[in-house]
C-alpha cells in the first residue's frame, strides 16, 4: 500500500475501535442495572453478558472465518452451477497482481454499503419467521410491550438480530469479492474470424446482481415499514431508535473495515488456488475492438 492508503486504513481502524468501545460502554456499563441482569431467552444469559458474547465477540470471530471459508466452499459450487446454465461459455481468469495488495477505498465503501443492505434485508425477511422476543432481555421486552413497539422495530431488537446476520453476510459477499478480485471471467467467442457477436463477462456479475437486487429491495421494504409504524404511532419509541436504525449503513462502513482489511491484505492471495483449473486469459484493450 502507498502512504495515502496506509493513512486511510489507520484512520478507519481507529474509528472502528473507537466506535466499538463507545458502543460497548453504552450497552454493557451505562445501561439500567435491571436490564443488565435481565435474562435474554435465546442464550439464557444476563443481557450484559449476552451482548458481550453475541454482539462484541462471536460475530467478529465468525466473520473472519467466513470471509475465508465461504469462497472455498461455495465458489466451486457456483462455477459448476453456472457451467450447467451457460454451457457454451468457457471459464478463465485475468491475472491480477496480488503480490502488492492494495485497497480501493471507493470500491470498499460500495461493498460495505451492500453488506449493510443485505444484513437489513435478511432481518426484514426473517422477521416473519424468527421470534424476535427471544433476542432481547425479558425486562426490555416488557418495556417494549408496554409501549406497544414491535421488537423488530426497536433499536435493541434491530441490533441484536443484525449482529447475528453479520458474519453470514460478510461470508456471502466475500464469494463475489473473491471472484472479482481474482479476475474470474467467462466468455463465448467464435472459433474463427466471423461477424458474430461474442460475450466476455466478469463471472461474479451474475452472483452479485442477485444479492444486490435482493439486498436493495428488502432493505427498502424494512425501512418503509419502520417509518410507517412510527408515523402511524406517534409518541411510541424514541427518535434515538429511528436515528440508530437509519445510521446502520454509515456505521457499517466503519464496522466492516477490519474484516475487509484482513481479507484484502492477507486472505485474498491465499485463495489464488481457486483458479488453478482455469486458463489464464490475456487482457484485451480498447484498441483491439476498434477497426
Amino acid at each position: 500500500m502507498d502512504k495515502k492508503e496506509k493513512r486511510t486504513s489507520l484512520i478507519l481502524i481507529i474509528l472502528y475501535f473507537l466506535f466499538l468501545s463507545i458502543l460497548f460502554l453504552i450497552i454493557v456499563f451505562f445501561q439500567n442495572p435491571e436490564y443488565a441482569n435481565s435474562i435474554v431467552p435465546i442464550s439464557g444469559l444476563p443481557q450484559s453478558t449476552h451482548y458481550a458474547v453475541f454482539l462484541f465477540t462471536l460475530p467478529y470471530g465468525l466473520a473472519l472465518l467466513f470471509v475465508f471459508i465461504f469462497p472455498i466452499i461455495f465458489i466451486p459450487i457456483f462455477v459448476k452451477l453456472k457451467n450447467l446454465i451457460f454451457r457454451n461459455f468457457e471459464n478463465g481468469y485475468v491475472n491480477v497482481n496480488l503480490e502488492k495488495p492494495t485497497i480501493n477505498f471507493k470500491q470498499y465503501v460500495k461493498r460495505s454499503i451492500y453488506v449493510a443492505l443485505l444484513a437489513i434485508g435478511l432481518l426484514a425477511t426473517f422477521s416473519t419467521f424468527l421470534n424476535f422476543n427471544q433476542f432481547v432481555s425479558e425486562r426490555q421486552l416488557e418495556y417494549l410491550q408496554e409501549k406497544g413497539i414491535p421488537v423488530q422495530y426497536s433499536s435493541d431488537g434491530f441490533l441484536a438480530v443484525l449482529f447475528i446476520f453479520f458474519p453470514f453476510v460478510i461470508g456471502l459477499w466475500s464469494i463475489s469479492w473473491v471472484m472479482e478480485d481474482l479476475g474470474f471471467i467467462h466468455y463465448k467467442l467464435p472459433e474463427e474470424k466471423t461477424n458474430v457477436l461474442f460475450e466476455i463477462e466478469p463471472m461474479h456479475l451474475k452472483y452479485t446482481q442477485i444479492l444486490k437486487g435482493y439486498a436493495g429491495i428488502s432493505a427498502i421494504i424494512y425501512y418503509v415499514a419502520v417509518l410507517i409504524f412510527y408515523i402511524m404511532n406517534p409518541g411510541k419509541g424514541t427518535i434515538t431508535d429511528l436515528v440508530f436504525m437509519f445510521m446502520a449503513i454509515p456505521l457499517w462502513i466503519i464496522m466492516s473495515f477490519p474484516f475487509y482489511f484482513v481479507y484484502r491484505m492477507i486472505l485474498l492471495k491465499r485463495l489464488k488456488f481457486l483458479r488453478k483449473e482455469m486458463p489464464e486469459c490475456r487482457t484485451i484493450t480498447k484498441s483491439e475492438f476498434e477497426i
